[in-house]
């Protein structure tokens, strides 16, 4: 799912985009792009992505280790209704 929205983002073939690829080599990409990818990884699975935590990945692959993590902690430590 992660790459199909990579793919659709980014507007290139999914031969492409391989998890195990690293992001540079997979999309060449500048680094607007990789922020727009980055976003819509964010608003589509609720979860926020940190400069640290962006240093920590070097292929598609570990972003979805990521966002796996982030989904997992997020339901173990649900934030609060807020009122109003």
């Amino acid at each position: 799912e992660i790459k199909a929205l990579v793919v659709e983002v980014l507007e290139v073939n999914p031969e492409q985009v391989r998890l195990d690829g690293s992001l540079d080599q997979i999309m060449q990409i500048d680094s607007v792009a990789l922020l727009e990818v980055l976003v819509t990884l964010e608003r589509r699975y609720g979860v926020g992505l940190t400069e640290e935590d962006l240093k920590q990945v070097t292929q598609l692959g570990d972003v979805v280790g990521l966002i796996r993590k982030k989904m997992e902690a997020k339901a173990q430590n649900p934030e609060p209704p807020q009122t109003s």
